[in-house]
């Protein structure tokens, strides 16, 4: 006589229980034939590196939209080696298939599953190495297919692709890191957010996109840091973004804060963009000071922002806000980022950072030497076009015995 299992004993393992029932279904049920051939075809023409048709496209994108694990995780593989495998892709069809993911998500159920899809999808925003053009398109692709599903998703589904937003975000930041914050990597993957997040002042598609724009801003900050602190040593302080790449990032946010109608809006960019970086740098600027009592771990949390040139972001504010055309609600909040930034600024000049200038480096545990960080990339945009571009190596700013203390108005930041 078999062992019998218990009514409600279940595995330690959720996932691995749940990926044991689906290939116990699996075995006792079959594709329908309809599908097995389409993807049998189109398998066979992505090996040749054949062009697809409009139609097949649309059937590769049912069957990664099926209601059949199966079906869908078939399809995604095939997805998966045709994109590693391409140096270009059309945008049209690259639409369609996203409009096969999206649902393909969609009917990811456990929360394990979901995480591991999501993951899955994303990594291919920073892993793909064949052709940049193939990523960009990957990338601009998904950000189109959540402006337009973005309002059909229910509350129920909502914490899932805002977890999917999060970590495309992530990825799009990783791999510019992986480039060195090469302008030709920087300025085409962020030009995809940027128009993404100016769709929230659209009259016609304000209500959908506001809510996707809040997201995206609440965890801007969070994922640089995480991607900057990726391969940190136990005595390694993070990677540091150069000024006018964090200036770059910033500013369609800033475009937001001065031209939204959502006061939501303008005050999720407040607090989770220009507080969030003001209250981290100049909280790791006073652990630096420290010197050889400040430990890695509090030194790290801001320091990939210790770059940032808040006089020049200061001037820019203060240039639209002085704009006649800029709305009088948004004048008065920018001019209550302009006090916070230039606290921030006025902190920075005791240090002698001026604007492009590296970034400090603090003394080791043991009062060796200072931890130097790599090479990063140093450009500078006007109109989406780069004027300069050099590598600059970190260098050492030594503090006079007067140094600056900080600021007491400082102290609500840090």
């Amino acid at each position: 006589m078999g062992k019998t299992r218990k009514r409600g004993a279940g595995s330690e393992d959720p996932q691995q229980e749940y990926q044991d029932k689906l290939n116990r279904k699996g075995k006792q049920q079959k594709l329908r034939p309809g599908i097995e051939k389409d993807l049998s075809k189109l398998q066979g023409k992505l090996k040749n590196q054949e062009d697809i048709s409009d139609a097949r496209i649309g059937k590769f994108a049912r069957a990664l939209a099926s209601t059949d694990w199966h079906t869908r995780e078939r399809a995604l593989s095939m997805f998966e080696t045709f994109l590693r495998s391409s140096e270009n892709v059309p945008s049209d069809g690259l639409r369609k298939m996203w409009k096969g993911l999206y649902y393909s998500f969609w009917h990811s159920d456990k929360v394990p599953v979901q995480q591991e899809l999501a993951k899955r999808l994303s990594s291919l925003v920073s892993s793909l190495e064949v052709s940049p053009l193939v990523a960009l398109a990957y990338w601009r692709a998904f950000l189109d297919t959540m402006v337009r599903e973005w309002s059909f998703v229910d509350r129920h589904r909502l914490d899932k692709f805002m977890s999917l937003v999060r970590m495309f975000v992530h990825a799009c930041l990783s791999r510019m890191s992986t480039h060195e914050w090469h302008p030709d990597v920087v300025v085409p993957m962020w030009d995809g957010m940027r128009e993404t997040l100016l769709l929230a002042n659209d009259v016609g598609k304000g209500t959908a996109i506001t809510g996707l724009a809040l997201h995206i801003t609440s965890v801007f900050v969070d994922e640089l840091e995480q991607v900057c602190s990726s391969g940190q040593g136990q005595d390694e302080l993070p990677d540091v973004v150069p000024s006018d790449v964090l200036s770059f990032l910033v500013e369609p946010f800033m475009v937001v804060m001065c031209t939204s109608n959502s006061m939501a809006l303008v005050k999720r960019v407040i607090e989770a963009v220009y507080a969030k970086l003001a209250k981290k740098c100049t909280a790791c600027m006073r652990q630096i000071e420290q010197g050889e009592d400040a430990k890695v771990e509090d030194v790290s949390k801001g320091y990939p922002f210790v770059q940032i040139d808040a006089l020049l972001m200061a001037k820019e504010l203060f240039d639209v806000a002085a704009d006649p055309g800029t709305n009088q609600h948004n004048r008065e909040k920018i001019y209550d980022v302009i006090a916070l930034v230039e606290q921030l600024a006025e902190y920075q000049r005791g240090w002698g950072l001026a604007e492009g200038s590296s970034a400090p480096s603090t003394p080791s545990a043991d009062g060796s030497k200072p931890r130097k960080k790599k090479k990063g990339v140093v450009f500078k945009l006007q109109n989406n076009e780069v004027f300069r571009f050099h590598k600059r190596d970190a260098v050492t700013v030594q503090k006079s015995p007067s140094a600056h203390k900080p600021m007491k108005s400082c102290a609500r930041w840090a």
